[in-house]
């Protein structure tokens, strides 16, 4: 709602592609909504095919912002192959697949790493709290840095299924007010 309130801010630059990204988020969480809660099916196919859009939509934006070149192919061919190892090893349609999951968490942190070295070299960093871009990337990086070690525990056969729901719950209401203050930014401008 917050994006569509500001698209006349965002849509000329790099945030555009948050939009419609995120209006596919919405629609992928009710159709697993509805598909698990209405027919009991396992949606975690869904939930891989977003890893995958999710990925090479950040991947975009990054590339957008910090000028990657020949990196964003090397990048991409690395996803893919932890995306192919995880359909080759496993049942990518009952599962996530874990292990492009932790590629696209480390490349992303890598990225908001170079990013928020970027910044610090700048005269803008003094004034921070207004560069849209900075509250998205100070999401993704909570939330990944929080996510992946929740999710090396997933599977381990401990018990921590509400714990985990729980977390992951916490992390995007984080991970989606940064975008909504990054937002906000853009459009006081």
């Amino acid at each position: 709602m917050v994006a569509i309130y500001y698209w006349k801010s965002i849509k000329k630059s790099s945030l555009w592609v948050f939009l419609p990204f995120l209006i596919y988020s919405f629609l992928n969480e009710l159709t697993a909504s509805f598909l698990y809660n209405m027919y009991g099916y396992n949606v975690r196919y869904l939930y891989n095919i977003y890893c995958v859009v999710s990925f090479f939509i950040y991947l975009y934006w990054f590339n957008q912002i910090l000028k990657l070149s020949y990196w964003k192919w090397i990048v991409s061919f690395l996803f893919l192959m932890a995306v192919a190892y995880d359909v080759y090893t496993g049942n990518s349609l009952e599962q996530l697949i874990k292990t492009a999951l932790l590629v696209q968490a480390i490349i992303l942190l890598v990225f908001s790493l170079f990013y928020f070295g970027r910044l610090l070299k700048q005269e803008e960093v003094v004034h921070y709290q207004r560069i849209p871009e900075f509250w998205i990337i100070f999401g993704l990086l909570i939330f990944h840095i929080a996510f992946v070690p929740l999710f090396l525990l997933s599977g381990k056969g401990l018990n921590i299924q509400l714990a985990f729901a729980i977390s992951i719950n916490v992390l995007n209401y984080i991970l989606y007010s940064c975008y909504i203050f990054g937002f906000y930014v853009a459009g006081k401008r």
